[in-house]
């Protein structure tokens, strides 16, 4: 059985930051949104998405993940890939899913990308998958913006949870705390056609 949620506009508070964004994936869908993100001339820059506190706990399991970015304004310079991660209650990684392959954001559309039986190990109580949305600036062009949407359907992540959601923490903040700004130097080649 499959759990599905959506980037929202909520900030993860208490989390490790991404470097553009850190943010919430709800259980329903919030509502319209966007977030411009700004890439570092030929680097590669990830922000992350956290499911709500104590989700999926025990109720992780090993399955198939899909994750969509939805590109509202396009650039061609710039890559997109994902990677899932099992973290604990503190934001710190267990273990790790390989990183797809790139699709370069080049057209008004969602990008689905896959991950395919992922054994992300046992779940603890307290554990959280963490998101990587992992942008790439393929070509020394400068400091370079794509915009994508959050909070509706066309944002999902669906994961291979059993169980029910749980809700959200009072602790999680609404508001967007700054991020750090550590990126790596672009790794991501392979580029595959975008597809829905």
């Amino acid at each position: 059985m499959a759990k599905t949620f959506t980037l929202g506009p909520s900030t993860a508070s208490g989390m490790p930051t991404g470097a553009d964004f850190t943010r919430l994936l709800d259980v329903t869908p919030a509502g319209a949104g966007s977030i411009v993100v700004t890439i570092a001339s030929g680097t590669t820059e990830v922000s992350y998405g956290y499911t709500p506190v104590g989700n999926p706990g025990t109720n992780g399991a090993t399955g198939d993940y899909t994750v969509e970015i939805n590109v509202t304004v396009k650039n061609g310079k710039i890559d997109g890939s994902v990677q899932v991660h099992r973290v604990n209650s503190s934001g710190a990684v267990q273990s790790s899913s390989s990183v797809t392959s790139a699709q370069t954001l080049s057209v008004v559309q969602v990008y689905t990308f896959n991950l395919n039986s992922v054994d992300l190990g046992t779940w603890a109580a307290g554990d959280r998958l963490r998101v990587d949305y992992r942008f790439t600036e393929t070509g020394g062009h400068g400091d370079q913006d794509v915009t994508i949407g959050t909070g509706t359907t066309s944002e999902e992540v669906v994961a291979p949870f059993t169980g029910e959601s749980s809700s959200v923490s009072p602790s999680e903040s609404a508001s967007e705390s700054p991020s750090a700004s550590a990126s790596e130097s672009p790794s991501e080649s392979a580029r595959s056609s975008a597809s829905r």
